[in-house]
């Protein structure tokens, strides 16, 4: 008896099995998988492509994507937004992220910075020197300054910095890299003296 009743459960389950093989394999059934499969992965794919990379991105332009922090809980919002961007492109060599500095009431980027801590000095110099070299490319109007650590130009708004450093109690040099505006530099200094007044 206790046998039969065993070979029973066995043959329901496998029938279960069956029909759950014959919904698989029907084919309205693999379209809606399919459907579903891209309405969840290609969008997210398609953003990850969007994001540009530290050397797309300009001062005083507006950047292409709204934070998803929600405000409305704050009484006095801070005026700027500050956030990592994934990087892309070749200055990823140095740069896996890079940081931006966007002004909220116009959503304008004022500051572009990355920093990148090396093991050692030299190695940090190196970089630096790619780096420069990388920066006269994209910036062929601003002028290297005698320190060579800065590029101005007293016709163009953008200038960039690039410089190692250490920080008392550091134990590793960090290389540093920023473009600012002359224009967005006076928006930000009176945002924030609006701020704090």
């Amino acid at each position: 008896m206790h046998n039969k009743q065993i070979l029973r459960n066995v043959l329901r389950f496998t029938s279960v099995d069956r029909k759950f093989a014959a919904l698989a394999s029907n084919r309205t059934m693999k379209i809606r998988i399919t459907i579903f499969l891209l309405l969840v992965f290609v969008p997210h794919s398609a953003k990850s492509s969007d994001i540009p990379n530290m050397f797309d991105v300009k001062i005083g332009e507006q950047y292409p994507h709204k934070s998803i922090f929600d405000r409305s809980a704050q009484e006095k919002p801070r005026p700027t937004d500050q956030f990592k961007v994934p990087n892309s492109d070749k200055s990823k060599q140095i740069f896996p992220e890079y940081q931006l500095t966007v002004l909220r009431t116009t959503n304008k980027i004022s500051v572009i910075s990355a920093t990148r801590t090396f093991a050692t000095h030299g190695e940090c110099e190196k970089n630096a020197d790619v780096l420069k070299n990388w920066v006269k490319n994209e910036f062929p109007k601003l002028n290297n300054s005698e320190s060579k650590n800065e590029f101005k130009s007293e016709s163009e708004n953008d200038f960039v910095e690039i410089y190692c450093f250490s920080n008392e109690g550091d134990r590793f040099p960090t290389l540093q890299h920023l473009v600012r505006g002359k224009v967005e530099s006076g928006e930000l200094k009176k945002a924030w003296e609006e701020y704090f007044n």
